[in-house]
């Protein structure tokens, strides 16, 4: 009888080792019962995704000014005209007084790329079919004049193929309105960057 006690109190014994062992080996690493990736979990949601930040939006730049009062299809034609290749080459010093028939700052683009344009290190002529010219002058910083070139055809005699038109105003504020003088005048005058210094009658050129 005495033999079986000690037997069944060994046996209880090692049971509560064995459970002693194995409790904290389900809990390594744990600090409350939870498993590890639970923990990470909650960690994570605590802390939250890292925060952004969105940059501001460039100011647009403006590629056409105010051209109220230009007819609609001439302002279809050279819209965006300010982001167009620049023409700064001035024409030779024997016909820039001829560019007093255009009173204000002016500044001169056309559509064509300086890749259609440049062959072999310069600007080569005439320019192709399809390409339109744009004159701004500007008084106190607005526009008033807009003189418009457009290759139509091939170089002839009379216009080198160019149709002219030309709009001005006398401040911001006005619309602009067509200037009633004929193809034929603007022609004669642009004649001379033909005959005169070879550039298709257009007197400033690429740089």
């Amino acid at each position: 009888m005495t033999h079986l006690r000690i037997r069944r109190a060994s046996v209880v014994a090692a049971s509560c080792a064995a459970v002693a062992l194995a409790l904290p080996m389900a809990g390594c690493g744990d600090t409350g019962g939870r498993s590890t990736s639970t923990r990470a979990a909650t960690v994570e949601t605590q802390a939250g995704p890292p925060p952004t930040t969105t940059p501001a939006d460039p100011q647009p730049r403006v590629l056409t000014p105010d051209l109220v009062g230009i007819n609609a299809a001439d302002v279809a034609l050279i819209e965006g005209y300010l982001g167009w290749t620049r023409l700064a080459k001035p024409p030779i010093s024997a016909l820039r007084s001829l560019g007093g028939a255009h009173a204000g700052a002016k500044r001169i683009f056309t559509s064509a790329t300086r890749g259609a344009l440049v062959r072999g290190g310069a600007q080569r002529f005439p320019y192709p079919r399809g390409t339109v010219v744009v004159k701004e002058a500007r008084t106190d910083g607005v526009v008033t004049l807009v003189a418009i070139m457009e290759k139509v055809r091939a170089n002839d005699g009379s216009t080198g193929g160019w149709r002219y038109r030309e709009y001005n105003r006398a401040s911001g504020g006005e619309p602009f309105t067509r200037v009633s003088f004929p193809e034929s005048g603007c022609a004669s005058c642009h004649m001379n960057a033909r005959s005169r210094q070879a550039t298709d009658w257009v007197f400033s050129s690429l740089r």
